[in-house]
């Protein structure tokens, strides 16, 4: 059984749009998805369309829970937050439609299934808690507890932007970077492809480029953050400038 797994689409639609394009071409049977489904990039009605339309198996993100409470936090957050994260936040509470917003409070926070006959846990951050990222950095003592807590074969999880496979036991944490958010001087999406069978389970791991000037373009007509802007901008030029 060969599925796609996909994380932190952040309202980059040209990144998913390419992401979905390449999924194609690896025969899965299907895609699941970790959740921060909205975020920095202006398309999050396009992103959640999408969705929808391919009725995808997922779970919400921190990112997205802070989206649905914006009208009732927007006051506090407004001096504890940082600018960028603020604009994105408001924006994309005003801009989702009803039925989107309806649409990103439907997920849970967890999901279990069973995936060839493995339990299988899917989180956002981890088991504990949806902003604990699991990643290199994460102690083998740590991912010890949360295979115990977790009660599962196989872990999925995002929030960490970046991609991590590891076997602890006889639990896999699989965690395929971000779609539309990567880590600063990648510019690439990134996804998962996981191979499961009774013997095993393998994990590829795969880069896709995307439209960097358009996602630049949306961010500049949408008058969001200057400061993600130029985070891009900067990592596109160095990007040009290598090939």
């Amino acid at each position: 059984m060969k599925i796609a797994v996909i994380s932190d689409i952040h309202g980059n639609l040209p990144a998913f749009e390419v992401v979905l394009q390449h999924i194609k071409k690896q025969k899965v049977t299907k895609i699941l998805n970790l959740g921060d489904i909205v975020g920095y990039i202006p398309f999050p009605n396009e992103v959640i369309d999408e969705l929808r339309e391919r009725k995808i198996t997922g779970i919400i993100g921190n990112y997205d829970e802070k989206v649905i409470a914006f009208d009732k936090k927007k006051s506090k957050w407004k001096n504890q937050k940082n600018r960028a994260k603020f604009q994105a936040f408001k924006f994309n509470n005003k801009r989702l439609t009803k039925k989107n917003l309806k649409y990103l409070k439907s997920p849970p926070d967890k999901f279990r299934l069973k995936l060839q006959g493995r339990k299988t846990l899917l989180v956002h951050g981890s088991v504990e808690c949806n902003q604990e990222p699991i990643g290199p950095d994460t102690t083998l003592a740590r991912l010890k507890e949360l295979a115990k807590l977790s009660k599962a074969e196989i872990v999925m999880s995002g929030h960490s932007h970046r991609y991590f496979f590891k076997k602890v036991g006889d639990t896999y944490f699989i965690n395929p970077g971000s779609v539309g958010m990567p880590p600063q001087g990648t510019l690439k999406a990134s996804y998962a492809t996981v191979d499961i069978t009774a013997k095993k389970v393998s994990v590829e791991n795969h880069l896709v480029e995307f439209d960097v000037p358009r996602v630049l373009r949306a961010m500049h007509a949408a008058g969001m953050s200057k400061v993600l802007a130029d985070i891009l901008k900067n990592d596109y030029s160095i990007a040009e400038k290598s090939k």
